[in-house]
């Protein structure tokens, strides 16, 4: 394996770029019906009406050495729970629920929390650290430990006790309950921490003609859901395959080529810098339709510029959803 065998992960601030795998078919399909992506007769993604056909000939161009495909994704949006709402209690000494009290209580300011059980939901907590366990087995105080501190991310988080006042414990970690009467230990779950959800595939693009004797390569066949574009997606996923093209393949070359009648396309592509070479001409049959490619390129030299000008777009487009 080399580089230019070896296809990585390219991990940005808005986007993860992966290699792609079959099982992404559907969320593939699904990001190109976000749009009507597939009508656009001037792309690639067109061909994608019958996904069984588009997804072979990706892999097929991949394991001829030719082509590096990448699933272009962006975190799950998660909702935000309630401070410190505790999902279930496990362990022993628990049949009877107990209470936890928040230490805004303790100055007045708040009221009493409980623990979920099978009949009784649990109401919404105050924002503050939980300050006293009260309940079955518990006559001496007992402490709550951050999971957080297991991966050696943080230090314990105690109870607050009249002389002590309650650190801040990190948001939404699993907690641990140690102390009398729970020698198997009680485990608070965080609602927060049951399942993570997995990065949402928004799209595709992928690394094509690459020629590692000549050392140049196209990035192409690229395709974004109408839910993304006009964001940080395109610039960052370009800044990625660019950074990983120019300092790790050690290019000196790149080019980017698109369809003479996608005019957004054109004018995204001028907006990254790459300098345009010309159009060729009756290039290829897509469709029944002789297809003119206008060529762009991008050379090592130009890289640093390059860079510079993604970096700032990246930051201009700073708080917009990617």
């Amino acid at each position: 394996m080399t580089a230019w065998t070896d296809p990585p992960t390219l991990v940005g601030q808005h986007v993860i770029l992966r290699p792609t795998v079959p099982e992404d078919q559907d969320g593939i399909v699904a990001a190109a019906a976000d749009g009507k992506l597939s009508e656009l007769f001037f792309t690639n993604v067109s061909t994608l009406t019958d996904p069984a056909a588009f997804m072979a000939a990706l892999f097929r161009e991949r394991d001829y050495g030719r082509a590096m495909p990448f699933t272009v994704c962006v975190p799950a949006a998660e909702p935000t729970p309630p401070p410190f709402a505790l999902s279930e209690v496990e362990g022993s000494g628990t049949a009877q629920g107990l209470r936890l009290r928040s230490a805004r209580t303790e100055v007045g300011a708040g009221s009493e929390i409980g623990i979920a059980t099978d009949t009784e939901p649990a109401p919404t907590p105050p924002p503050f650290a939980l300050s006293e366990v009260e309940g079955p087995g518990t006559a001496q105080r007992l402490r709550l430990r951050s999971a957080r501190t297991e991966v050696g991310a943080g230090s314990e988080t105690g109870i607050a006790t009249p002389t002590e006042p309650a650190p801040t414990p990190p948001p939404f970690a699993l907690s641990e309950v140690e102390g009398p009467g729970t020698a198997q230990g009680l485990r608070l779950r965080s609602a927060r921490t049951e399942g993570g959800q997995a990065p949402r595939i928004v799209g595709l693009t992928r690394y094509m003609r690459m020629n590692a004797a000549h050392r140049r390569l196209e990035i192409g066949g690229t395709f974004y859901a109408h839910s993304v574009q006009r964001s940080g997606v395109n610039t960052e996923a370009k800044l990625l395959l660019l950074k990983h093209a120019f300092e790790v393949l050690d290019c000196n070359a790149v080019q980017i080529r698109t369809d003479w009648f996608n005019k957004a396309s054109q004018k995204a592509i001028e907006r990254l810098g790459a300098k345009r070479d010309g159009v060729l001409r009756n290039h290829q049959l897509m469709d029944g339709r002789i297809r003119d490619l206008v060529v762009y390129s991008i050379i090592a030299s130009e890289w640093a510029g390059v860079e510079r000008n993604l970096r700032f777009l990246l930051a201009r487009n700073e708080g917009k959803t990617a």
